[in-house]
């Protein structure tokens, strides 16, 4: 069995990766490594044949840096078997391409926003002051938050534009339906030019974690750490963020697009952002 590079990866990832499985006592066979060396092989070398640039009103590209995009870690995908990809990836099941849901972009984005009725969220007046700055363009200071929470109406500013943008209200009122600011699903809208994986988009990663549960920190950090292998998006892949962003009196479409702009280049989005993944930057006009 075989597969070409135009494959759809949601199916060879979900289904194919363990057709023709040889299974003993509910444990793979000693080939199992080569087995599943395989159908990674055959995931990597899907090519980008469907490019899908500008499909709504306002977008956003942005590259991925190194080490790359990681979306999708909690859906499962294992059998516990050597060699295997041990973390889910999150693929759109009709296209096949990797995807970042909707809803996961809008939730990013909004962690960078203060959540005043959230009492969970901490920081609260630096995350105002920090969308302040990124609206005006000024620099993030500690003394330029001092000024800021001793300017009346400020913070309550900022918190408008977050029931605006977010929650569809101003002053407590809910906005008509239709004007309500949409996040769409986003989608990679160019593949590698690197020689060694052009038009390629997806590469294999693993971390190594020391701390295992029920085993006291110092002890576990002497033991052998266990890879799990992952998928990820490889460095320098252009991804298309998708909006229908609209003007309701508070902030126009090119301010909430150049925000969310700052807000995804600095605060990154996907999973293991605290490790370097999902880090962004400007992707050069074509």
């Amino acid at each position: 069995m075989n597969y070409n590079t135009t494959g759809n990866n949601s199916w060879l990832f979900q289904k194919a990766y363990y057709n023709g499985f040889v299974w003993n006592n509910n444990k793979l066979e000693p080939y199992a490594p080569d087995f599943f060396r395989q159908r990674l092989g055959w995931i990597k070398s899907v090519h980008l044949s469907n490019v899908m640039n500008e499909k709504s009103d306002t977008h956003i590209k942005l590259k991925t840096t190194y080490p790359g995009l990681v979306t999708g870690i909690g859906v499962t995908h294992q059998s516990k078997s050597k060699g295997e990809l041990m973390l889910g990836f999150e693929f759109d099941y009709t296209t096949g391409m990797p995807v970042i849901r909707g809803h996961s972009l809008k939730g990013a984005l909004r962690s960078a926003f203060p959540q005043k009725q959230n009492r969970d969220v901490k920081h609260k007046p630096e995350k105002a002051y920090q969308i302040y700055c990124w609206l005006n363009r000024l620099t993030f200071t500690g003394e330029g938050l001092m000024e800021f929470q001793n300017t009346q109406g400020l913070y309550e500013t900022v918190v408008s534009y977050e029931n605006e943008i977010f929650d569809g209200k101003i002053n407590g009122r809910l906005i008509s339906n239709y004007k309500q600011d949409v996040f769409f699903d986003s989608y990679i809208s160019k593949a590698s030019l690197f020689p060694s994986t052009r038009n390629q988009y997806l590469g294999d990663d693993s971390i190594t974690p020391h701390v295992k549960r029920g085993i006291p920190y110092e002890q576990a950090m002497l033991t052998d750490p266990i890879p799990l292998p992952f998928l990820k998006i490889l460095p320098c892949i252009e991804i298309e963020f998708r909006f229908k962003l609209h003007e309701n009196g508070l902030l126009s479409i090119e301010n909430k697009k150049n925000l969310f702009k700052e807000i995804l280049m600095n605060q990154g989005i996907g999973a293991k952002t605290n490790l370097g993944y999902g880090q962004f930057e400007a992707s050069p006009p074509v």
